[in-house]
């Protein structure tokens, strides 16, 4: 079955370019975490770095958004279309948006976990 782009073309653009910024700011708040935490003296805690690559992502994430808002209002719906189309049948994109979806989940389950029990005190019992 042949994809039709046509189906809310636009959406799915924007929607491309947000994940996409998404990704870019939790990768730079993840790396440039240990730096920041260094200079401002703070412990290197799994928590401290999520919460700077979560901020990171959204702040980020919503740059890309805008951009991609003006970017759709400024291709003609021919051109939307057409890298619609591109962007499902390239190989290498669908592959990377699935492994990247799936670390997103795993990285977000992991640090809820590691949220939850930092907030907790763990009482440690010796024999």
């Amino acid at each position: 079955e042949e994809f039709d782009p046509k189906p809310n073309a636009s959406w799915k653009l924007i929607r491309h370019v947000t994940e996409k910024g998404l990704q870019l700011g939790s990768v730079l708040g993840t790396v440039g975490s240990v730096p920041y935490l260094l200079i401002k003296g703070q412990p290197m805690a799994p928590v401290s770095v999520g919460h700077i690559a979560l901020t990171s992502a959204v702040a980020i994430g919503g740059l890309a958004s805008a951009s991609g808002v003006y970017k759709v209002h400024n291709l003609d719906q021919e051109g939307i279309e057409d890298r619609v189309y591109r962007l499902n049948y390239n190989e290498g994109q669908t592959r990377c948006d699935k492994f990247s979806r799936c670390g997103s989940i795993l990285c977000a389950t992991t640090f809820a976990a590691v949220d939850s029990l930092s907030n907790k005190k763990v009482n440690v019992v010796s024999v």
